[in-house]
């Protein structure tokens, strides 16, 4: 879906920042995309299609090359923080001291969804971003390359809580990044994302789309909003700046493609909202929120389980994407082995192919022409933490383009 508004055209320039959730549309730079998933060869991974989406699972699988180019986030992080931490925090160790009540009301607007409403006070993600979405903080708005910026390198596998490596490597503890940051990256671990965008690459395209997707499905929710690119310029760009870009309809779609159809299809569903009127706030105030629509499956609270028959044999909520078959997690780390749970079309899609959800969004009608950091942010539910991708865009005025 393109950018839609009665009165503007949104020019892009080719620069982002991406996550591993990710903003697909506007494109990410391959200097972002390519940063870890070395040839056997150690050259820089090709950008082909097929080449991708053959070696995509092998980046999981090497030692050295997980895809730290899917890793813009800020960990550490939960409602009513002022700040974050970049721990390993749990119901037990708590990011901050003055944690905030969920301000979601229902049970649908999670994506691991718990038997009744009343237990939204007593789960245990309850304190984490999605709970009260917008209000946790985060270290960049664009993300940080492996969720913080650590002396250690040894922190970016499984975070810097006491033994929390030595309990990764018996295989009982956190995968924060899961191996240890590649030596050649050209971005190293710990950069903001601000400051790997740039506003001088003049090339401007024509309209877009805005699209995401997942490589792990933490679940919760997300929006794209938007901030004049004097913040980022004048290093001011934070939280406080963005305008939530408002979603146009009632339908977002799932789009894929695999080897064996390479042309792939697409599954429109109904996505649920999330606001002001059906919560108890949301940040930015007056904003929309969406919730991840992809089920997770149906015995995997947080996603998280061995991928058997019996735990993926149905979703854990229905929709248009579950009625066609499509749900569960992705890639996971269980015990320090690797797997991919989901429906049976899902774990084929994420194995040899590629997917992505499509969303239709509106530039406001009174937005000036100019410059513009455009962002979209995933407040996840099952971790505490933020992922965030950020483009360059520029927005003229002119005839309305789908």
């Amino acid at each position: 879906m393109k950018f839609i508004t009665p009165v503007l055209i949104l020019v892009l320039y080719v620069t982002t920042v991406d996550a591993h959730g990710a903003m697909n549309e506007p494109k990410r730079p391959e200097g972002i995309i390519n940063i870890a998933c070395p040839r056997p060869d150690g050259a820089q991974a090709s950008h082909d299609a097929e080449w991708k989406q053959k070696n995509s699972p092998k980046c999981w699988e090497d030692g050295e090359s997980l895809h730290y180019d899917n890793h813009w986030f800020t960990h550490g992080t939960m409602i009513g923080c002022e700040i974050p931490t970049g721990v390993n925090c749990s119901p037990e160790e708590t990011c901050c001291e003055d944690t905030m009540a969920p301000t979601l009301k229902t049970v649908d607007q999670l994506t691991s969804r718990v038997e009744a409403s009343s237990l939204l006070q007593d789960s245990p993600f309850r304190m984490h971003p999605w709970f009260a979405p917008g209000h946790a903080p985060v270290a960049n708005s664009c993300g940080v390359l492996g969720g913080w910026q650590y002396e250690n390198a040894r922190d970016y596998v499984a975070g810097p809580n006491d033994n929390a490596y030595e309990e990764y490597q018996n295989k009982t503890g956190l995968c924060l990044n899961c191996v240890l940051p590649h030596a050649n990256m050209p971005i190293p671990a710990g950069t903001k994302g601000t400051t790997v965008l740039h506003s001088d690459i003049n090339k401007p395209g024509t309209s877009q789309n805005v699209s995401w997707t997942l490589s792990a499905n933490h679940g919760g929710g997300y929006q794209f909003r938007i901030c004049p690119l004097g913040h980022l310029m004048n290093n001011t760009l934070g939280e406080e700046c963005f305008q939530s870009l408002e979603f146009i309809g009632d339908t977002a779609w799932f789009e894929y493609s695999t080897l064996e159809d390479p042309e792939g299809g697409t599954v429109p569903f109904t996505p649920i909202r999330v606001t002001d009127s059906n919560t108890e706030g949301v940040l930015p105030k007056g904003s929309t929120w969406t919730t991840i629509g992809l089920p997770v499956c149906n015995d995997c609270l947080g996603g998280h389980c061995y991928p058997d028959a019996d735990n993926c044999k149905k979703p854990m909520f229905e929709n248009g994407l579950s009625d066609a078959g499509y749900w569960g997690y992705g890639h996971d780390i269980i015990d320090g082995e690797i797997v991919i749970n989901g429906s049976p079309a899902f774990v084929d899609i994420v194995e040899n192919g590629k997917w992505e959800i499509v969303d239709t969004i509106k530039v406001p009608d009174d937005i000036e022409e100019g410059d513009y950091v455009l962002s979209w942010r995933w407040d996840s539910e099952s971790t505490p933490q933020v992922w965030t991708s950020c483009a360059v865009v520029s927005i003229e005025v002119g005839i309305s383009r789908r």
